[in-house]
């Protein structure tokens, strides 16, 4: 959702899809530790609802109020930042769905 000012643009959550499949192995190459533009959103994301939170939020506590936050993550590529990817031991992790055919 793209949002300024406080407001978002929905009508992209609402546009028909096509339901085709196609092949994004490609887009599984690169799994694993790192930082990238989308983890970078989420925490610009993540600090301006922070602030929401402490500015707005308290200062409408005698009134109902709404936040919606939304983040792009888990996204292609499949990265995080490390020390998240190190809370999980791969060897404890259940083994991987293959599709057949």
């Amino acid at each position: 959702m793209h949002v300024s000012n406080g407001e978002g643009w929905g009508f992209g959550i609402l546009r028909p899809h096509d339901h085709t499949c196609f092949d994004n192995s490609q887009y599984a190459q690169d799994i694993g530790p790192g930082d990238d533009s989308y983890t970078e959103y989420d925490v610009k994301v993540r600090d301006h609802a922070v602030d929401w939170l402490a500015q707005e939020g308290a200062a409408a506590r005698d009134k109902p109020w709404a936040l919606f936050v939304s983040f792009l993550r888990p996204h292609y590529p499949l990265t995080c930042p490390k020390p998240f990817y190190d809370m999980y031991d791969p060897e404890r992790l259940p083994p991987r769905l293959r599709r057949s055919g």
